[in-house]
């Protein structure tokens, strides 16, 4: 598990693994206050969020933008991404990965 700041759970909701889908899977991401996920690349999956709960920011590719419910974002396959919290409560969004072949 990671250390903080970097911490964040992630629920597999569908996926290869669990039920046979093949190129992508969607799963939720929450975040608690003050945390974040580690910056890192997917070098063949593009990825996209739809925030439910909470607020905070999101650096993709070096640029950061505000993100609240109903704000969905997107990062292509091979940049490098941040979700971070910035609120009072837990950040919670659905996160959709498909591979890019």
């Amino acid at each position: 598990m990671a250390e903080p700041p970097y911490v964040r759970n992630l629920k597999r909701l569908l996926t290869p693994e669990d039920h046979g889908v093949r190129n992508f899977h969607i799963g939720m991401v929450i975040i608690q206050p003050g945390g974040k996920s580690a910056p890192h690349v997917h070098e063949k999956d593009e990825e996209a969020w739809i925030v439910v709960e909470g607020r905070g920011e999101i650096e993709i590719a070096g640029e950061k933008e505000k993100i609240e419910p109903g704000t969905i974002a997107y990062s292509p396959s091979g940049t490098k991404h941040q979700l971070s919290n910035t609120s009072y409560e837990p950040l919670k969004a659905y996160f959709i990965m498909a591979h890019c072949p």
